[in-house]
């Protein structure tokens, strides 16, 4: 199946977009399901030959992108859908089944009772579903009866629905509240084949996605190569540009990359984009690297590259630069924006923008960023048992971790431990690997393990 680019949604058969969605192919996002909503007579019947298929054994769970979209496309057809996803976790029924419930109605109801009957007395969620589709009667009496007898606060929650008026139709949130209108593709679950895929597309936004995706990993040999090329001929400038910045720690000793990184640096007319990402491939440099500063004064004084030149400021950790992220902490129209100056505020530690970025913990788009910025910057006692004590009192500001979360909290406290010469930084996994990846004091040997945790010698990561 040949890559879908956005611009062809739209006449793409829905199957094929469902499919290309569950291999990873394709990101669920706002402009995927507006795409299938916007023709309604194509995706139902495509929604119905794929939700019959064997949801497990996809790569990637649509389950609930599937209630979803049937509930903006309700059809009896989706009732042996909604039972199996019922039997699958009859404990455990999400709000889109409810919604999806509530459009559907009178065909549910039947299916729903048999397999309250089929699985058994405790599953009160299986008879919460076919009373939000409308059942009523004895039979549905008798399963309350039979869910009350065993735990009377069932009971009295399932007759409190069953004397509910629900109405008629379904609440019904659109795209822009249920999705992000762009989300990235998981290449982290797709083969070396398929991201060889998006490396030759002809969709630049293929190619730029993937490309990203090989900032700050190992690189082959054919990987470096396939690279180094798209930084020289790509057509398209923030392609070329990702394409530096996924080669730069290559760039610490003589070699082809760095020589072809520093000639394309200093040609006078390359495009701002692809300029602003060299000047953050450079930032890690030991060495002054000349037309660096100008280089990032300029990305920042433009907004379209402003997220750029703040990620190469706290990248390079140069002090020259530490007044620049707190003037963009409150809420700037460029969330990237605020994304790369709470990492300023992290990795510059400047203690007293800490509460700024705590105001932040509640922001949905950089709450991880606002966690790591705390965590590396607000006032402690450097020591495990000061910084344990941040910990905690981080935990209870944010309102609790989540795993990601907790993680991301964990390596800032180690890395901070780290840079203060007083403990080393535990090996990180996940999103707490992409969360940062700065330029380490100088003090680690240049064939010691690397202070930002990435496991490999100083000298290959960040060097000094």
């Amino acid at each position: 199946m040949p890559l879908i680019p956005v611009s062809q949604y739209p006449t793409t058969d829905p199957y094929e977009l469902l499919s290309a969605a569950a291999r990873g192919m394709v990101p669920v996002d706002a402009r995927l399901i507006r795409a299938l909503l916007a023709t309604p007579d194509r995706t139902r019947p495509a929604l119905v030959r794929f939700a019959a298929e064997d949801q497990e054994a996809q790569r990637l769970d649509l389950s609930i992108d599937m209630l979803y979209l049937f509930t903006h496309l309700p059809t009896p057809e989706a009732v042996p859908f909604v039972i199996n996803e019922l039997r699958r976790a009859p404990e455990d029924a999400p709000d889109e089944m409810v919604d999806l419930a509530l459009a559907l109605g009178e065909p549910l109801r039947g299916p729903a009772l048999d397999l309250f009957d089929e699985l058994g007395s405790e599953h009160t969620d299986i008879v919460f579903i076919a009373l939000i589709a409308g059942a009523r009667g004895e039979r549905v009496e008798s399963a309350i009866d039979a869910l009350a007898a065993a735990d009377e606060c069932d009971g009295e929650f399932l007759r409190g629905i069953r004397d509910a008026d629900y109405g008629e139709n379904p609440p019904s949130l659109p795209p822009e509240q249920m999705y992000p209108e762009v989300a990235e593709v998981d290449f982290t679950a797709l083969t070396e084949g398929e991201r060889e895929e998006f490396l030759a597309s002809p969709d630049a936004d293929h190619r730029a996605s993937v490309v990203g995706f090989y900032i700050g990993e190992e690189l082959s040999d054919r990987r470096r190569q396939q690279l180094l090329a798209l930084g020289r001929t790509d057509p398209e400038a923030r392609v070329r540009g990702r394409a530096w910045e996924a080669l730069r720690e290559h760039t610490v000793e003589p070699g082809p990359v760095r020589e072809a990184l520093m000639a394309r640096f200093a040609e006078t007319d390359l495009d701002p984009v692809e300029r602003a990402s060299l000047a953050c491939a450079l930032a890690y440099e030991p060495e002054p690297v000349p037309g660096l500063v100008e280089a990032i004064e300029a990305a920042y004084a433009e907004p379209s590259t402003r997220a750029k030149a703040l990620e190469s400021m706290w990248r390079s950790l140069d002090r020259r630069w530490v007044a620049f992220p707190p003037k963009h902490l409150e809420d700037d129209e460029d969330v990237e924006v605020v994304r790369q100056a709470l990492m300023g505020v992290g990795y510059f530690q400047l203690r007293n923008e800490a509460l700024r970025a705590e105001d932040l913990f509640q922001h949905p788009d950089v709450r991880l960023e606002a966690l790591h910025a705390y965590g590396m910057a607000a006032p402690a006692d450097e020591t495990r048992f000061g910084l344990q004590q941040l910990r905690k009192r981080l935990e209870d500001r944010a309102d609790g971790f989540s795993e990601t979360e907790a993680e991301t909290v964990q390596f800032a406290l180690e890395l901070r431990l780290e840079l203060a010469g007083r403990g080393g930084v535990k090996e990180r996994t996940g999103a707490a690997a992409e969360t940062a990846n700065p330029k380490p004091a100088a003090k680690a040997g240049r064939n010691d393990p690397c202070p930002c945790g990435s496991g490999k010698k100083y000298k290959k990561c960040h060097g000094a």
